[in-house]
């Protein structure tokens, strides 16, 4: 906008450019800010580009265009053109931007993030296998308790399990507790036999 309220057509119809306009920053020599005025076979570009040009073509009035191309020294440019009609003549102007710092930052965030990304999933990972090892100790317990109860070093479970594997440790403890009344009855059951046996025999040989 700047530049279209600064360019005039002088009476030979060229185009002039009222330079009292536009920033210092378009008169250093490849400062990485550019612009280039096209009326028809004439172009009026900025002393920052010095003696190089940029690859552009004429727009119609209202037409727009971006695109990313390369300028001059190699930098990478952010181009936006517009199409405008001042004084019954067309006019495209271009406003070019380096933006290779741009780039450059959004490689550092894009790097970053990737880090704190891959930091942040082992610290997940991480979270979830101690979760993970921690919910699984009871039934490590119960492991053991369960070795001790094949030594006879115990006689029930004595692990107070997750609330879901609470049933079966009571289950597990009761069927424990069945078993162990019905030895105790066979083992009753075998000693009263036997006694009634040495009874039977000592009458018999009486």
């Amino acid at each position: 906008e700047s530049l279209l309220a600064g360019i005039d057509f002088d009476a030979q119809g060229q185009l002039t450019l009222d330079a009292n306009r536009m920033s210092a920053v378009y008169q250093r020599v490849f400062s990485g800010h550019y612009y280039l005025v096209i009326s028809d076979d004439q172009r009026l570009a900025s002393r920052s580009l010095w003696d190089s040009s940029l690859n552009v073509s004429s727009l119609r009035p209202d037409e727009e265009k971006e695109y990313a191309t390369k300028g001059p020294d190699g930098q990478s440019l952010m181009l936006v053109s517009n199409g405008y009609r001042k004084q019954n003549r067309n006019l495209t102007i271009t406003i070019a931007e380096d933006i290779s710092a741009l780039q450059s930052n959004l490689m550092q965030f894009q790097l970053i993030y990737a880090l704190v990304s891959i930091a942040g999933l082992l610290t997940l990972l991480a979270i979830q296998r101690w979760i993970v090892a921690k919910a699984l100790s009871p039934l490590q317990e119960i492991q053991q308790n369960m070795i001790r109860l094949s030594r006879g070093e115990a006689q029930t479970i004595e692990v107070q399990g997750p609330l879901e594997i609470t049933p079966l440790i009571a289950e597990l403890n009761r069927l424990l507790l069945t078993m162990r009344e019905k030895s105790r009855r066979s083992r009753e059951s075998l000693g009263n036999l036997a006694h009634a046996l040495k009874t039977k025999d000592r009458k018999s040989v009486v």
